[in-house]
């Protein structure tokens, strides 16, 4: 079974190379993406076929993109990354930097949910929470 890391960092390569067929099997078909809140595109995405759409919606936006991941941090079944996205709008054309966190769960060997923070409290206190 590979590790909550390395179910991750493969969820985000597939991400990165629009590779929507791996995305499906590394997700649990019942699992949630939740934005982060000052983000336009905030909200819960629940259900592959709502976050397929939401990931194919985030990658239209931008001419370029690329992820880095900088840290993994775990508490008890749940993983906490920090990333660096970097953007080239599409139309625009204009660079930006963003760096965001992201609580994952698991069911088994797939990731089930995944929420983001724009602030690593938020995202601290999101790790360490009691599971629901």
């Amino acid at each position: 079974m590979p590790s909550r890391e390395e179910i991750v960092e493969r969820c985000v390569q597939a991400f990165q190379n629009e590779d929507w067929d791996l995305l499906e099997w590394l997700w649990d078909p019942a699992g949630e993406i939740v934005g982060p809140e000052p983000w336009p595109e905030s909200g819960t995405f629940s259900g592959w076929p709502a976050m397929l759409a939401q990931l194919k919606r985030l990658k239209d936006s931008w001419a370029e993109d690329r992820i880095e991941i900088i840290e993994h941090s775990r508490s008890g079944e749940r993983l906490c990354t920090r990333f660096r996205w970097s953007v080239r709008g599409e139309a625009s054309g204009l660079e930006s930097e963003a760096e965001l966190w992201m609580v994952s769960e698991f069911s088994g060997d797939r990731l089930f949910r995944a929420r983001y923070f724009s602030n690593a409290e938020a995202a601290r206190a999101a790790l360490e929470e009691d599971a629901t």
